[in-house]
């Protein structure tokens, strides 16, 4: 998170409804360098480099919405941008993932109730569109991971239905 190279660690949580980074000292021990507020409960987080500008990003599903943080480079976090991801006010996104599906990093997230996977394309500034193909699973989207599971050379999804126990490929 400050390019430093040692490996640090992002936390949400959930209670507080903020997202803390704690930078690496290099022996084992972290000290917190940002906190901010999540816009939501977040559920789980994805880091990367989403807007190109070579600093470490983050990506929170927030029950409610998906929230880009741009890193700093420094350690910090920017303002955050927020996608609603309910349906009629229904749904509970609480994953998310990044890869690349067109040159930069685009998002997938899940939503358990309204059963939808759904796409956010990067639109080369780190701010996300999200795309009309929904991907369904019957029951409950319930994780969603970017792959190339074909070994084609573009991503796909993998998804899981968690009420069906069953696992879910949509090719790229």
């Amino acid at each position: 998170m400050n390019g430093d190279g040692l490996m640090d660690v992002t936390i949400g949580s959930c209670n507080s409804n903020e997202l803390t980074v704690m930078l690496s000292n290099g022996d084992d021990s972290f000290t917190e360098s940002n906190r901010v507020a999540a816009d939501g409960d977040p559920w789980m987080l994805a880091v990367g480099d989403i807007d190109r500008d070579g600093d470490v990003d983050i990506a929170a599903a927030n029950a409610k919405t998906l929230t880009v943080f741009m890193g700093s480079g420094s350690g910090g976090l920017g303002n955050p941008a927020s996608y609603n991801l309910a349906e009629n006010d229904e749904g509970f996104p609480f994953t998310v993932d990044l890869g690349d599906l067109d040159g930069d990093l685009d998002i997938v997230t899940s939503n358990f109730r309204t059963k939808l996977f759904l796409i956010h394309e990067n639109q080369g500034d780190g701010s996300f569109l999200r795309l009309p193909n929904q991907l369904f699973a019957l029951e409950a989207a319930s994780c969603a991971i970017l792959h190339d599971w074909d070994n084609d050379g573009d991503l796909d999804i993998t998804g899981i239905d968690e009420v069906l126990d069953q696992l879910l490929l949509y090719r790229h």
